[in-house]
């Protein structure tokens, strides 16, 4: 059966950037202006990086040393990575009001609201997220 549809844990990685240009992220907690998240995809050993900006949705599959080039960036720009067991495929409808919070937690099968990456990073160490590649925010 094909992983991407069936209903077992997925693991993800969330990262959270400290930079972004919109001007909404002055609201933003300092270090969490966006959000994005990668898998690895088993059954064609790739990468799969999933990201929506405001010129639009990049769903991209990466080979390793590109995605230890993109984790490698985020880091040294003073970015922090989550690891998430992701319950299940996405469920319910797509929010309305789509920017980097909602599209995260939806491809996660993430129930809640969270309106911040800040939120959202919050609320995914409140469901059992743990740090990954080393790093650590409170």
């Amino acid at each position: 059966m094909d992983e991407r549809l069936a209903l077992v844990p997925v693991e993800w990685f969330v990262a959270f950037t400290p930079a972004s240009r919109r001007w909404f992220n002055l609201l933003c907690r300092p270090g969490f202006k966006h959000c994005l998240a990668f898998r690895f995809d088993r059954a064609r050993g790739t990468w799969i990086w999933a990201e929506l900006h405001s010129t639009g949705m990049l769903i991209e599959p990466l080979h390793s040393y590109e995605l230890d080039a993109r984790v490698a960036a985020i880091g040294q720009a003073g970015g922090c990575f989550l690891r998430y067991r992701a319950p299940s495929a996405p469920r319910g409808r797509s929010p309305r009001l789509m920017y980097c919070v909602p599209f995260v937690a939806h491809l996660l099968g993430l129930p809640g609201s969270a309106l911040s990456p800040y939120g959202l990073y919050r609320r995914l160490l409140a469901t059992g997220a743990r740090p990954a590649f080393e790093s650590a925010r409170v």
